[in-house]
């Protein structure tokens, strides 16, 4: 026993340090593409502050989105798994058009009982409901129909501003 117990703290100090090495070499993704991004964490990756619950994913997006404004896309890590943030417009285009098949797999779960209007959102879904969310939602996006919406979006963007500014500082409903 006495003879055992060294080797095996050798053993599980060596295995240990496989893994982080394992681990490192896995979050040099992006870095090995030249591709910026935040530097992930060993065992959240990017998403730690949404798993602490202090951040949302959305006010993350938000940060590197502004965090890196003249990339055309940000690489971060979804735990274990690279994602990638596309910020240039016609990238953005290319993915949900011209080269759908090859981004089309998407691993974000999306539950049709629990939110009916996500699954026709064509950043998350894939296959049928892709095709069938692009053909009912391609043709409202034309120029002259933007050009058509954008007063009255104005206008109601600015209502909304209007409206939360006037409830800053007061408790929730």
């Amino acid at each position: 026993l006495a003879y055992i117990a060294p080797r095996l703290g050798l053993l599980v100090t060596i295995a240990g340090f496989a893994c982080l090495t394992l681990l490192k070499l896995h979050f040099q993704h992006w870095q090995r593409r030249s591709v910026p991004g935040p530097t992930p964490s060993l065992l959240t990756g990017n998403l730690g502050p949404t798993f602490s619950q202090t951040k949302h994913l959305a006010e993350l997006c938000d940060e590197w989105y502004h965090e890196y404004p003249a990339e055309p896309f940000v690489g971060f890590y979804k735990v274990f798994t690279p994602g990638v943030m596309i910020r240039d417009p016609d990238l953005v285009k290319a993915v949900l058009v011209r080269d759908y098949a090859s981004f089309s797999a998407n691993d974000f779960p999306v539950d049709a009982e629990a939110d009916p209007l996500l699954i026709y959102n064509p950043f998350v879904v894939d296959g049928v409901r892709w095709r069938k969310s692009r053909q009912l939602l391609s043709p409202l996006y034309t120029a002259s129909r933007m050009r058509q919406l954008f007063p009255a979006m104005e206008r109601i963007c600015d209502q909304l501003v209007e409206y939360v500014g006037g409830h800053v500082g007061r408790d929730l409903e």
